[in-house]
């Protein structure tokens, strides 16, 4: 038996249609379609009070060889996102919301502040060393004499 679903988003701004084998299969499929698509609106703008009108937009993004997804916030003042991240572990792949912090962060399962909605604060990244330049001692092996600029009238 196969089953024929059509689906609308929440917000109406898509409608999706696919075909399962049976029940299960159409529950899994649309357990990963409303975590992953009905994210319209962006929880760091609800929780820090700023109005949320501008909505969200998918996003997917290739460095380095790797790909990225998120859903983004539209709105200017804000510009949070909620990574998208991919399973690995079972065959069909697919796609869910990170709300929690992976088996490499510096502290794995915990929630991630607002529901998984982040954004890059550059004030939040460690401050890059620059580093000083030191002028190159001349070679210890050196039989020039050593130079008197003092007397250069420039």
């Amino acid at each position: 038996m196969t089953i024929r679903v059509v689906y609308k988003t929440k917000d109406e701004r898509m409608q999706i249609t696919f075909e399962e084998p049976g029940v299960e299969m159409v529950v899994t499929r649309l357990a990963e379609i409303q975590d992953v698509l009905e994210n319209t609106r962006c929880e760091a703008c609800e929780k820090s009070g700023r109005e949320d009108t501008y909505g969200t937009v998918l996003s997917r993004r290739v460095a380095k060889g790797y790909t990225f997804y998120a859903s983004k916030c539209r709105n200017p003042e804000c510009g949070a996102e909620l990574a998208i991240s991919k399973h690995v572990d079972d065959a069909g792949g697919g796609l869910y919301t990170k709300r929690q912090q992976g088996k490499k962060d510096p502290t794995p399962g915990a929630a991630i502040e607002n529901n998984g909605w982040t954004w890059y604060r550059k004030e939040d990244q460690a401050p890059q060393q620059q580093p000083t330049l030191q002028p190159a001692a001349p070679p210890a092996s050196s039989l020039a004499p050593p130079v008197d600029e003092s007397d250069i009238p420039f």
